[in-house]
C-alpha cells in the first residue's frame, strides 16, 4: 500500500485529510522532506484503522496517532476543527496545511507572508505558552533559515522564562543538538535567546560567539564557559556528541514517547533515561526498538 492509497482510503471513508507542519513549509520552499505528517478530520480512530486496513496500528497508549507497518507515515486523528488544529501549532509558517483531497493550501494565520519575509512568528499566545520548549525551537528555526523572530514572539518568550527550568532535559538537549547540526546562521538563534533572556538561564555568557561549522565545536563554544543553573546539565550533549563523533552519529532509537508508552511519567526521569539510552545504544547494548524497550524495562525494574 502506498501513501497515496492510504490517504485516498481515508478520504473515501469520509475523512478530510490534511498534510500539516513542516512538510507544507518545505514543499513551498522546494526543500525535499521525508517528514510528512497528516491529520485526519471527521473520522473516528476505529473507522480510520478500518479504512487503512492491514498494517495500521496505534503505537502509543492514549494517543490518537496511527502508523502503518513498514511505512514512514503518521496520521493523527483530530477531534478539533481544522482551524483549531492549526491554531495549536507553534509558528505561522508551520500552521499551513495542504488539503490532500483538493490540493488547497489552508493558511489561517499569514504563514505564507511570514515565509516570504523570513519572519518567525507564533500563532497564538495561549498555545505557544503551553509548551515553553517552543522558545528553543524558535532559536533552532531562526538559525537554520536565518529568519528574524517577530518582536511580539521575543516578548512572549521573555514572559516564559519562569517555565524554562520545567522543560525535560532530553527536550532541551535535543533542541541544542539540532541547532548545532542545522544552523546556517548560528548566532541568529543565540541572539534571539539573548534578547528574550533565555541565554542567561542557560549560563551562556553575553560575550560568547559561535563561529565553528562543526556541530561539536559549536556546542563547546556555546557552553564552554556556561555557569548558569542548567549549564552542567546542558554540557552533557557535548559529551555525548564527542562519543558519537568517534563511532558515527546514529539516530536515537528510543524517544520520549516510547518511554511514556511504557508508563514512565514525562519529565526529568525520561530525560535522564534517554541520555543514558543514547550512550547504551552507541555502546551496542541494544540495536532496535524492541531491545531498547527491554533495556529500559530492565533499568527501571
Amino acid at each position: 500500500m502506498t501513501e497515496n492509497e492510504i490517504i485516498q482510503n481515508l478520504i473515501q471513508a469520509g475523512a478530510t485529510v490534511m498534510l500539516v507542519g513542516g512538510a507544507v513549509r518545505d514543499e513551498i520552499l522546494g526543500i525535499p522532506s521525508n517528514d510528512r505528517d497528516f491529520e485526519a478530520f471527521n473520522i473516528s480512530v476505529d473507522d480510520a484503522l478500518a479504512a487503512i486496513g492491514d498494517g495500521a496500528f496505534l503505537p502509543f497508549r492514549g494517543w490518537d496517532l496511527i502508523r502503518v507497518h513498514g511505512m514512514d507515515i503518521e496520521i493523527g486523528i483530530s477531534d478539533l476543527s481544522i482551524f483549531e488544529d492549526a491554531r495549536r501549532r507553534d509558528f505561522t509558517v508551520n500552521a499551513m496545511m495542504r488539503n490532500m483531497g483538493t490540493g488547497e493550501l489552508v493558511d489561517f494565520f499569514g504563514g505564507m507572508d511570514d515565509l516570504r519575509n523570513g519572519i518567525l512568528r507564533h500563532v497564538s499566545r495561549e498555545t505557544f505558552g503551553r509548551d515553553p520548549i517552543r522558545v528553543l525551537r524558535a532559536m533552532r528555526f531562526s538559525s537554520r533559515s536565518n529568519w528574524t523572530v517577530a518582536h511580539e514572539t521575543v516578548e512572549l518568550s521573555r514572559g516564559l522564562i519562569g517555565q524554562s527550568l520545567s522543560i525535560a532535559f532530553d527536550r532541551v538537549m535535543n533542541e541544542f543538538i539540532r541547532w548545532s547540526e542545522q544552523a546556517v546562521a548560528p548566532m541568529v538563534g543565540i541572539e534571539f535567546i539573548r534578547a528574550c533572556g533565555w541565554a542567561e538561564i542557560f549560563g551562556i555568557p553575553a560575550t560568547t560567539v559561535v563561529t565553528s561549522t562543526d556541530p561539536i565545536m559549536r556546542l563547546v563554544e556555546l557552553f564552554g564557559g556556561a555557569d548558569g543553573a542548567r549549564a552542567s546539565r546542558v554540557r552533557l550533549p557535548v559529551q555525548i556528541l564527542r562519543r558519537m563523533d568517534a563511532v558515527g552519529r546514529p539516530d536515537p532509537i528510543l524517544r520520549g514517547r516510547d518511554l511514556i508508552g511504557l508508563g514512565i511519567p514525562g519529565g526529568e526521569a525520561v530525560g535522564r533515561i534517554l541520555a543514558d539510552a543514547l550512550i547504551a545504544q552507541i555502546n551496542g547494548e541494544f540495536n532496535d526498538l524492541n531491545s531498547g524497550l527491554a533495556w529500559v524495562t530492565g533499568r527501571i525494574s
